[in-house]
């Protein structure tokens, strides 16, 4: 059975995916980190994607479910692969290089994709609470999903379909988003501010006593009759 023993270990691996997702939005390229060939974010995105895929796979091998019926593992398999797939990507940023049209459709695509992932990760957490009986956690996480997913998924989800159409268009190029990156930074970082929050909340219920715990041992004294 699922437990608060179980759910505190959840604590360290959404640890990892806070700062990593935080190193993610962070972008400080300084002129000479800038090339012709290569660009080196400072706040490597390499690295925070790495974090969250690491995060995402200690998180999936929590027994939130049991095998017959196991929607946890399932959801977060998918937020672990899309982490890494993710890192990839981010990787391929640090080299200036000729994208094909075929390739900016991809990563289109993907967008999609991680828009959709954010939602199931915050979903995901939410099986935890339930699992764990973390009722001021699960309203918690409840309302973080639903800033992850207005703040940060359907923004991303709707320039993936605009650059995707785009695209599709004779001479189209992909949108460029630099020139709002400073100002996107600080709305972004308000989901991140409330999974650390949810995160601490889950903690400090996941160590809360149980009332029978709290209550002491019964008395099992009987006087004799």
């Amino acid at each position: 059975m699922f437990g608060k023993r179980e759910a505190l270990k959840a604590v360290t691996p959404l640890r990892l995916v806070f700062w990593g997702s935080m190193l993610y939005i962070v972008d400080y390229v300084p002129a000479w980190a800038k090339t012709e060939r290569w660009r080196v974010d400072l706040f490597s995105d390499v690295v925070g994607m790495v974090l969250v895929a690491i995060g995402a796979s200690l998180l999936w091998r929590l027994p939130v479910h049991q095998p017959s019926n196991d929607r946890y593992s399932g959801l977060m398999r998918m937020v672990k692969y899309v982490a890494i797939g993710s890192a990839i990507v981010a990787a391929m940023e640090h080299v200036v290089f000729y994208h094909p049209r075929a390739l900016n459709v991809f990563l289109a695509l993907f967008g999609a994709v991680r828009a959709v992932t954010i939602v199931l990760f915050g979903w995901s957490v939410m099986y935890i609470c339930t699992e764990a009986k973390l009722a001021r956690a699960h309203k918690s996480w409840t309302v973080t999903m639903f800033l992850l997913g207005g703040i940060l998924g359907l923004p991303l989800l709707y320039c993936s379909y605009v650059t995707f159409l785009t695209l599709l268009a004779p001479g189209g190029l992909p949108m460029d988003l630099g020139w709002a990156k400073p100002a996107l930074t600080i709305v972004w970082a308000i989901p991140l501010a409330a999974v650390y929050v949810s995160t601490s909340h889950l903690a400090k219920e996941a160590t809360e006593p149980d009332n029978d715990d709290a209550a002491g041992p019964r008395d099992m004294t009987h006087k004799e009759k």
